[in-house]
């Protein structure tokens, strides 16, 4: 991870921290925000392997987008409980393991992907426009 990708990620994660005032926001946020640029580098580290060509953007484009929705995906269970305790925490107590204990009691482990697919709708198209924009300033600075 280049010293750019780091102060960026240290920045969106601090500014999503202060916008919030839902502890739990705040760590699924960096959870996703960590899944996301591990995914993205490790794709964008694999394509320049093969492939020394002049950078495309449409790779940084595919590489955001995949890293979204890997991202988004597998931290759904984790939005799916946050979201329960915003909504009604005196359901459960104000603890995530009652809140993850009952939504599973109530619907088993697909109770955990509800909603996934509205979020990848938004995740996937959104980080592909993001990382398309931050390779092409990470070149335009010369990063």
């Amino acid at each position: 991870m280049t010293r750019l990708s780091l102060s960026l990620f240290i920045f969106c994660v601090l500014m999503k921290c202060a916008s919030t005032h839902h502890p739990h926001a705040c760590t699924n946020f960096l959870v996703d925000a960590i899944m996301t640029l591990l995914t993205y580098e490790a794709i964008q580290e694999k394509w320049t392997e093969k492939s020394q060509l002049q950078h495309q953007g449409w790779k940084d484009m595919a590489s955001g987008a995949i890293a979204g929705g890997v991202g988004s995906f597998l931290t759904n269970p984790m939005d799916v409980v946050k979201t329960r305790l915003q909504t009604q925490p005196e359901l459960y107590e104000g603890s995530i393991l009652i809140c993850a204990r009952e939504t599973y009691i109530e619907g088993g482990s697909a109770a955990f992907l509800r909603g996934s697919f509205p979020r990848l709708m938004h995740k996937v198209p959104a980080n592909s426009l993001f990382f398309c924009f931050y390779e092409a300033f990470k070149r335009m600075f010369n990063c």
